[in-house]
This record gives structure tokens, C-alpha cells and sequence, in this order.
């Protein structure tokens, strides 16, 4: 046989009713605020990133970017999101505006000259490459990515040079 309560839940009900009412009401204004809110949906961006949920990610990113675009962190995430992807031709403008909103930033130096090393633009690669260095001198892969792109504008040049000969 069922016990039956001694009290009703009915009141209680009642009570919390507009509470209730009010706590849903308030969860649709944070979710409404966090859509415009850019720091919020760069840090939703990078968790989804980091899930692997890459699509999410790069168009959160973007909405980001749009909402704040003097945010040189939010260009400088989007354009990283992009360029691990392999989207190097939409990265590139990406880490170009972090670069030139934080032009003393060696982190988004770097990655810029990555992605420019990734287009073959050598020598402006070598030259975002190493005002990174002057900033972090001991950053032992922009060393390497520096050192790579000085080797292949080297051969480029001496290849461009052969076929002027021939």
C-alpha cells in the first residue's frame, strides 16, 4: 500500500511557480547576452576548437570578430583556428589585423609569418618572422619557421635566377 504524504506539494508548487518562471526568463537573457557578448562566444569558440567541433568553432569566431573588431586576440584566434584548418588564404588577413592591432605582440608575429611562409610569400614571411624574434629572441620554433623561410627564399631566388640564365 502507497503512503500518502502528510502535506501537499501543491503550495510549494505555487510558491516557486514565478521563481521558476523567472530563473527560465533570466537563462534566456544569458543566453541571448553570451550571443553578443565576444569574449563569451571566443571562449565558446575555443572549447568547441578543442573538440574538434572546427566549423562551430571558426563561426563563432567570425561572429566574435564582427561584434568586437578591434579585438586583436579575436582576430588572432580566428586566424589560428583558420590556419590549423589549412585555410591559409582566409587566415592570413586574420593574423595580418591581430598583427597590426598588436604590432608588439611576438605570439601573432609568428603565426602571421607562418601563414605567410604557408602562402610562399618568403620574404614578407622572413620579415614578420623576425620582428617576432626581436621581441621573443629565444623561441626556438620561430628560429626554425625563420630559418626555413630564409632557405627557401634562397632557392627560390637561386631557381629564379637559373631560369633567367637558360
Amino acid at each position: 500500500m502507497r503512503r500518502r504524504a502528510c502535506w501537499s506539494t501543491e503550495p510549494m508548487r505555487r510558491a516557486l511557480r514565478p521563481s521558476l518562471r523567472a530563473l527560465g526568463a533570466a537563462s534566456a537573457l544569458a543566453l541571448a547576452c553570451a550571443h553578443s557578448d565576444p569574449h563569451a562566444l571566443s571562449e565558446r569558440a575555443r572549447a568547441d576548437f578543442a573538440a574538434g567541433r572546427t566549423a562551430e568553432a571558426i563561426a563563432q569566431m567570425r561572429e566574435a570578430v564582427a561584434l568586437a573588431p578591434d579585438d586583436a586576440e579575436a582576430h588572432f584566434a580566428l586566424g589560428a583556428m583558420l590556419l590549423r584548418t589549412e585555410r591559409v588564404d582566409e587566415a592570413e588577413p586574420e593574423l595580418a589585423r591581430a598583427t597590426a592591432l598588436a604590432p608588439r605582440n611576438a605570439r601573432m608575429l609568428a603565426a602571421h609569418g607562418l601563414a605567410l611562409r604557408a602562402q610562399r610569400k618568403w620574404g614578407s614571411a622572413e620579415s614578420a618572422l623576425l620582428r617576432a624574434l626581436l621581441l621573443e629572441p629565444n623561441d626556438t620554433s620561430t628560429i626554425a619557421a625563420l630559418g626555413e623561410a630564409r632557405e627557401r627564399a634562397r632557392t627560390c631566388a637561386l631557381v629564379a635566377r637559373a631560369a633567367k640564365r637558360s
